[in-house]
């Protein structure tokens, strides 16, 4: 078996480089390459094979991880296009997005106080992922388009998205442990 570590994920899976990814196809060739890589294998090769086998199988891991998650899948396919998303300090200066940022915290406060408070969570919950799904096809279409930086202002709004929907679900596991 040849060991590739400087294989792009996407090529490590012989999958095509674009955002949308066949999952199927993902996970079946994960089993795969863990199968054909795992280092019990190479117990009884030279200690530079061993080493080897134990990184790529950790690389494999960490593609899988990467190519399975839309969110770090998006800021992946920026890195291959030499655009960097180490900085989460990065904002945006979409004055609609901010006002809806907005609107989105003061509703996620405001749900423990609500008549229905599972209710209320409930329709945050279904506009934040109908956001979310909108911004995917947008970046999408930005990232097909070439248009990087619009690509990358999609990834950004999405990260508050996700944060806002872990701040939702603990909001919620709160609301169930009063209610128990």
């Amino acid at each position: 078996m040849q060991i590739d570590l400087a294989a792009n994920y996407f090529e490590l899976f012989s999958l095509p480089i674009r955002f949308e990814v066949d999952l199927d196809k993902l996970a079946s060739r994960y089993r795969s390459l863990q199968t054909e890589s795992h280092p019990d294998r190479f117990a009884n090769a030279d200690a530079q094979t061993r080493r080897r086998s134990v990184q790529f199988a950790a690389l494999i891991n960490e593609a899988n991880e990467t190519l399975k998650v839309p969110l770090k899948r998006g800021f992946y396919l920026l890195k291959l296009r030499g655009l960097d998303d180490s900085n989460d300090a990065r904002t945006t200066s979409d004055t609609e997005f901010l006002m809806q940022q907005m609107e989105y915290r003061e509703r996620l406060e405001e749900i423990p106080n609500a008549a229905d408070p599972l209710a209320s969570a409930d329709g945050l919950r279904e506009d934040i992922v109908a956001e979310n799904t909108r911004l995917f096809k947008s970046f999408e279409k930005e990232y097909i388009a070439d248009n990087n930086n619009a690509a990358q202002e999609c990834l950004m709004k999405l990260q508050f998205y996700n944060r806002l929907l872990s701040q939702l679900d603990d909001t919620e596991a709160r609301l169930e442990d009063e209610l128990l």
